[in-house]
């Protein structure tokens, strides 16, 4: 942007820090959006949530790279390669619809370890009883209203008879 003889168009958008401010930075936090884009053809908030979204992406790339395994691969064949980034990417597209679809709002920016903390790691005790290995879970006296609500939409989409 130095050497640019382009015109371009600095948008600021500053919040408020809330209780407790900064003893250097102040009250408020500043952050500088650059851009080429006019102001006849884009108005100011609409800039910063095209700039918001490219920065949602950015982050269900790194997502998808460091989450989903797939910032390596396991061999030298294309082949091999090709199937194991498109398992990758099918997980990734799964989960994606899940959480749009049957987890809510909240859950939408959450990645994928903490829907496993949440989801599937739940606390048992391992006992060794008579030949038998037997694993122990505390029921739950009262459903979450979370896990209640997702069983509820997962029930109520039912797939196709033909599937």
């Amino acid at each position: 942007m130095q050497k640019s003889k382009e015109a371009f168009r600095l948008v600021i958008k500053g919040t408020d820090r809330g209780k407790q401010s900064d003893l250097f930075e102040g009250v408020f936090h500043y952050w500088i959006i650059a851009t080429n884009v006019r102001g006849e053809e884009r108005d100011t908030n609409s800039v910063i949530h095209f700039h918001n979204k490219r920065g949602e992406m950015e982050r269900m790339m790194g997502e998808l790279k460091n989450h989903y395994n797939t910032d390596h691969f396991p061999c030298g064949q294309f082949s091999a390669n090709s199937l194991y980034f498109a398992t990758g990417v099918f997980a990734f597209n799964l989960v994606q619809l899940l959480k749009q679809n049957y987890f809510g709002s909240d859950w939408r920016t959450r990645i994928l370890q903490s829907l496993r903390r949440y989801w599937l790691y739940l606390p048992a005790r391992v006992v060794f009883h008579a030949r038998y290995t037997i694993a122990e879970s505390q029921p739950q006296s009262k459903p979450s209203t979370a896990s209640t609500k997702l069983s509820s939409r997962l029930l109520a989409h039912r797939l196709p008879p033909d599937l």
